[in-house]
């Protein structure tokens, strides 16, 4: 209780710049972390296998974004509605929420596990799977399915020890899982030449013991604020009705991003083919890398943001908010800057690649990642409202961005640009969300200073 007294005046007094500096930077680290769990089975695998192999991977992303969107529903509803009520001061229903958050994900994991590894082929092939890609996507995505309980715990309870003041823990959890998925990665592919099935046996253990950690820590560790109690695993519809309606918002967010790129896939393979689909995991890739802080910041404010919005704080709010939106500008500016001058290099760290490869890769990046800044800007928007646990404006503006924006534009502009077209759509997405998003903000902007 006095560490929870402690961090509660930290949210509540310290300097707002410093403060989200403090939990974003380790954040930042976190998503790195987490993020090399994606890259590096790309990677391995383009060195091991090809380019083919890597347009399998870049297949079963929309599923692994489903998978991803699921655990947010809970992960960053839970930890949204643990922030507010840690803001009002109702520590032990944080507790009850903690401890529903774990028996959805064990429940939910079981469930999503098995229906995936039931009806696997079909979903790969409405995906984009082709006759030479289906295998290496069936393969990958038929191991992890089985993890995917382990994969729920790992991601979505690592934002409830942000929200209860740990964003170092959260960090050293993801760094622990990343680098073992990086050891055991290197070990499967390369000496024991087990190929895609090394790649995703290497990341579900190392999704096991991420999960491990932290369920170790919410019962006995020492730095603990909140403590998972065996009793609060009984689930109450009275907590997981706000926090599905919370977390409603980046679920469906990932729900439309995940139809955004089978329709990508689709249109890439319909312009340009397979080789192209490849190159689009790689530029994804490249993409999280280049906003690992952007994510940094997201999810280091989200404790930050919730609490004072909760405690009424509406001058640290409005500063928080615009600190957030002035960083992930500059971040923007920075990762321009680096797709624009060396798209080739990076598009190279995938491995056995060739000259097309390269080509379409390179000429893809450059436009794909030409309003950067302005995909920051939008992701930062969207995201306060989250933060500040009102999903139905998050939610209102990502559907006007990708289903009122993107996907007519990934049908209209390759009849008339072809391949540059495909890529193109999304800076044109960008724009049009930009004056939407910055619309939003400063209509709350005002509310703010009012409230």
């Amino acid at each position: 209780m006095q560490k929870i007294h402690q961090r509660s005046r930290e949210f509540a007094q310290e300097n707002i710049y410093r403060l989200l500096l403090r939990y974003s930077f380790p954040a930042a680290i976190g998503s790195a972390a987490f993020t090399l769990y994606n890259i590096i089975d790309r990677i391995f695998i383009g060195h091991a296998l090809g380019a083919l192999a890597l347009s399998g991977l870049t297949v079963t992303f929309p599923l692994f974004m489903i998978c991803m969107g699921i655990g947010m529903l809970f992960g960053i509803g839970g930890a949204t509605l643990i922030s507010l009520r840690l803001g009002e001061g109702c520590y032990h229903e944080a507790e009850n929420i903690l401890g529903n958050i774990v028996a959805l994900f064990v429940i939910g994991g079981v469930i999503m596990g098995t229906l995936g590894l039931i009806f696997l082929e079909p979903i790969l092939i409405f995906f984009g799977a082709t006759d030479t890609t289906l295998g290496f996507a069936a393969q990958y995505m038929g191991v992890l399915l089985w993890f995917i309980p382990a994969d729920f715990l790992a991601m979505g309870t690592n934002s409830s020890l942000r929200a209860e003041g740990n964003p170092r823990i959260s960090m050293y959890t993801l760094i622990v899982g990343a680098l073992l998925n990086i050891v055991l990665d290197y070990i499967f592919i390369f000496p024991l030449q087990m190929g895609i099935l090394g790649a995703a046996l290497a990341t579900g253990i190392s999704k096991m013991v991420s999960a491990t950690w932290i369920l170790l820590h919410f019962r006995a560790g020492r730095h603990r604020a909140l403590t998972l109690h065996l009793r609060n695993l009984r689930l109450k519809w009275s907590l997981i009705k706000p926090m599905a309606l919370i977390g409603l918002s980046p679920f469906t967010i990932q729900l439309i991003a995940s139809l955004v790129v089978i329709v990508l896939n689709r249109q890439l393979l319909r312009y340009s083919g397979e080789i192209a689909v490849g190159t689009m995991g790689a530029i994804f890739s490249i993409m999280m890398l280049l906003n690992i802080p952007v994510w940094g910041l997201i999810h280091g404010s989200q404790p930050v943001i919730g609490f004072n919005y909760g405690a009424m704080n509406n001058d640290r709010v409005h500063k928080a908010m615009l600190a957030c939106l002035m960083f992930a500008g500059m971040i923007g500016a920075l990762g321009l800057l680096i797709s624009q001058l060396i798209p080739q290099t990076l598009i190279g760290m995938f491995g056995k690649t060739d000259a097309d490869f390269l080509r379409i890769g390179a000429q893809g990046m450059r436009l794909y990642l030409c309003m950067l800044p302005l995909n920051n800007f939008n992701m930062i928007g969207i995201q306060f409202f989250q933060a500040t646990g009102r999903p139905a404006y998050s939610i209102s503006l990502n559907l006007i961005k990708n289903i009122g924006v993107l996907l007519p534009a990934l049908y209209l502009l390759p009849h008339l640009l072809g391949l540059n077209g495909v890529w193109l759509a999304s800076p044109l997405c960008e724009v049009i969300a930009a004056i939407f998003v910055g619309t939003f903000l400063l209509r709350e902007s005002r509310r703010l200073r009012l409230r």
